[in-house]
Order: structure tokens, then C-alpha cells, then sequence
């Protein structure tokens, strides 16, 4: 390289600087308006969750609103009016007996029996037979102030505490399209009783819809394993009871109308809860096939 090259080099990096700084100049004045634009969107997206979280708070209030309108208007067409836990009914002294067996295993002696001690005692006696138990006629027991209720039904065993939930069953045919809201809280279930399903009660459903309170009502449990665990025997207590009475274990449908025959009598008489059971179980025994003995909640 001579000397008479050196103006035409400077003259080239003068020109590549000023290309460079023309680049950059025509840049940086657009810098502000990106970051204001940038701001805005993040604004923007800012107003947009805030109005998908208010939309979220309206749809959950009108959702609570419309199960506690729903409830409402329940109480008021199964119960005649809103329900009022903390009052009770005047006792009267009825026994009612809900027999929903009577198709499967007849036993009109048991029946008459029931009915002889009750007349014995100064008690009205009602009986239920089969096609009367639906879900909403278990609703309005606690309204028919009655001193003793002897279900002689199906039931399900609380075999698996965790799992399932003991129930009593109703003689209602089970269908996914009733009693929609009692079925979404798990208050009724579906039983398969002699190869149908029907629906059942759950100890939720005997707290929550069951229409006002028992007047210290004995509750009388004749199915398999009826007393064997205590949720269905506390919901009844929650709701007013006095006692609730059932099976150990599983029970053969003699055993259990013979047992009960012996124990309503000594209950209609005035003998004390645990002293009845205690006579009862001297003189039938525990069930001799399965071993079943009647226990009682509260203890």
C-alpha cells in the first residue's frame, strides 16, 4: 500500500461510521414508543383477568344463591313450610311401622303383634306397607311426632367406613333424573334390593332434609347390620332421637321379626332402652345362624 491510498481508506471507514450511526439514530427514536406500547398490552391483559376473576366470584355467588333458592322452595312444598330445626313436634303416642318387606317376606303375625301391643300400651299404631316409603315420604317422618318407628326395610352396611355410607332403603325406583339435587350432596343413593334399584337414604339426607326434629323418637333399625356402625344411628340423634336400636351383624329375616315382636312390647310397656334389649336378647338369642345380637346408639 503507497501513500496515495490512505485518502480513499479513511474515506471508506468515515462512510461505514456514518452508516452505522445513521442505522442507530433511526432506532433509538422509537424506543419510547415500543416500551409505551409494551405497557399498554400488560395493561390491557391486567383489566382482562381482573374481569374473567369477577366473572368467576359472580357465576360461584349465583350458583350459592340458586342451591339456597332451591332448598328453599323444597322446604316449602315437602314441608309446608321453611324448615325450622330447632323446634320440635308435640310426642304423641303412635308407633308406626314401615314395611317394606311385605312383598319378599310376608309376615302378617308379626303385624298383629305390633299392633296388639301397641293397642296394649294406649298407643295408635300406623302401618306403611310397600309402595308408600318413597324418598319424599321418609322426609316428613319427624313431622308425624311419632314415639316409636319400627323399620322393617333393606338397608346397606357401612362394610367399608371410608368408601361408602350406610343407607336405608326406599321402595322408589332409582332414575338418574330425580331428586337431582339430593343426588349431587350424596343425601340419597341407589340400592340394588332383589334385583332392582331403588333409591336409599343416607344419614346426610336424615340431617339435612328431613323436615324438623323427632321428639325423642325410638328408632327401631330390623335389617342386616343395622346397628353396626353408628353413622346412620347418629344422623337419627342429631335429628332428635332417643335411641336407635339394630343388628351387630348380618340377621335372618325370622330372627329378626321374632326379636322385634318381643322387644316392641317390652318398649310399648315402659321398660327402659338397654333392660328391653337385655329381656330380648334372654329370651330369643342372638340370631342362630349368624350370631347377630340387637346393640343400641347412644350406648
Amino acid at each position: 500500500m503507497n501513500a496515495e491510498d490512505e485518502p480513499d481508506l479513511q474515506t471508506g471507514a468515515e462512510q461505514g461510521q456514518e452508516n452505522i450511526d445513521r442505522v442507530l439514530n433511526s432506532s433509538l427514536p422509537n424506543l419510547p414508543g415500543r416500551e409505551e406500547k409494551r405497557q399498554r398490552l400488560a395493561a390491557r391483559r391486567s383489566r382482562t383477568k381482573r374481569r374473567k376473576i369477577k366473572t368467576a366470584i359472580i357465576l360461584i355467588i349465583l350458583i350459592v344463591a340458586s342451591t339456597t333458592t332451591i332448598q328453599t322452595v323444597w322446604a316449602w312444598s315437602q314441608c309446608g313450610g321453611p324448615l325450622a330445626p330447632k323446634d320440635s313436634p308435640v310426642p304423641t303416642k303412635g308407633i308406626a311401622l314401615i314395611d317394606e318387606l311385605q312383598w319378599q317376606h310376608p309376615n302378617p303375625e308379626f303385624v298383629q303383634t305390633v299392633r296388639a301391643a301397641a293397642a296394649q300400651a294406649g298407643y295408635s299404631f300406623d302401618y306403611y306397607p310397600p309402595n308408600t316409603a318413597t324418598v319424599d315420604f321418609f322426609a316428613s317422618l319427624p313431622r308425624q311426632a311419632y314415639a316409636m318407628i319400627i323399620f322393617r326395610t333393606h338397608g346397606s352396611a357401612d362394610l367399608v367406613p371410608d368408601r361408602t355410607s350406610p343407607s336405608i332403603a326406599t321402595n322408589e325406583p332409582y332414575t338418574q333424573y330425580n331428586h337431582l339435587n339430593d343426588q349431587l350432596l350424596d343425601r340419597v343413593t341407589a340400592l340394588n334390593v332383589n334385583r332392582t334399584r331403588v333409591f336409599a337414604i343416607t344419614p346426610s339426607y336424615i340431617t339435612s332434609d328431613m323436615c324438623g326434629r323427632f321428639p325423642g323418637t325410638l328408632i327401631l333399625a330390623m335389617w342386616c347390620t343395622g346397628g353396626q356402625w353408628t353413622s346412620l344411628a347418629d344422623a337419627f340423634i342429631q335429628k332428635g332421637a332417643r335411641a336407635y336400636i339394630g343388628w351387630n351383624g348380618p340377621v335372618t329375616v325370622t330372627h329378626t321379626d321374632q326379636a322385634f315382636a318381643r322387644l316392641v312390647g317390652l318398649l310399648a310397656q315402659g321398660d327402659g332402652v338397654d333392660s328391653s334389649i337385655r329381656n330380648t336378647m334372654a329370651q330369643t338369642g342372638p340370631d342362630p345362624f349368624t350370631g347377630a345380637e340387637l346393640t343400641h346408639y347412644p350406648a
